[in-house]
């Protein structure tokens, strides 16, 4: 063999070296195997307050709470400021703010629920949609009107106020133990379940007796 049949040789054999590392890192498909996803795994997503994939945008959790404590303390400052009487605790559900919210529903023909809810705070706002007759009349009275009217007509039957039936509903025997302990006290006689009235009664039966103001 001769020295340029030779050279011939290793020039072909390079060629074709060549031409297979061609093929092999730049003409094969790439593997579809492995799937990168950028962002967070379904798992990390919830710790990083993101939504999962597959989860609906903005869905609601499930037990969501209800009226928060700034409803509640909207609605004290509404009705505070159109005269009723509301009690210490500002955000707090006390029994003189759920006695006012009473008086501001039977002052406006609303059924008596004793809860301060955002539909509430918008009828204070932009007042009741249409005139009703009062809520006494109609009879509708909410589990939490229920119950303070309960702690009021014990307080007054405490009070030597009675006779009445404690049965959380305000019948013609509590409204009559109401006037009596309002003129007795010197408050204007309404007959009905208010912030003033329960704050006065629940001080007075703490006392022990009626203080009359002559």
């Amino acid at each position: 063999m001769t020295a340029w049949r030779l050279q011939m040789g290793l020039l072909s054999f390079a060629v074709l070296c060549s031409a297979a590392l061609v093929n092999i890192f730049y003409l094969q498909p790439v593997s579809r195997g492995i799937r990168v996803e950028i962002g967070p795994s379904p798992e990390a997503a919830p710790r990083a307050g993101l939504p999962v994939r597959g989860e609906p945008q903005g869905a609601v959790p499930q037990g969501e709470p209800g009226p928060s404590a700034e409803v509640l303390r909207a609605v004290q400052r509404e009705l505070g400021s159109r005269g009723y009487v509301i009690g210490a605790g500002e955000g707090s559900a006390n029994l003189v703010t759920r006695a006012a919210i009473m008086a501001y529903e039977f002052d406006h023909g609303l059924p008596l629920t004793a809860e301060a809810t955002e539909a509430l705070l918008r009828t204070i706002v932009l007042g009741p949609a249409s005139a009703e007759l009062p809520a006494a009349a109609t009879g509708k009275v909410g589990p939490q009107a229920e119950q303070v009217i309960r702690t009021t007509q014990q307080s007054l039957a405490g009070l030597n106020y009675g006779p009445i039936k404690v049965d959380g509903f305000m019948g013609d025997a509590t409204v009559s133990a109401i006037r009596r302990f309002e003129r007795d006290q010197q408050m204007p006689e309404t007959g009905r379940i208010s912030g003033e009235l329960v704050a006065k009664v629940a001080k007075l039966a703490a006392l022990g007796q009626v203080q009359i103001k002559r």
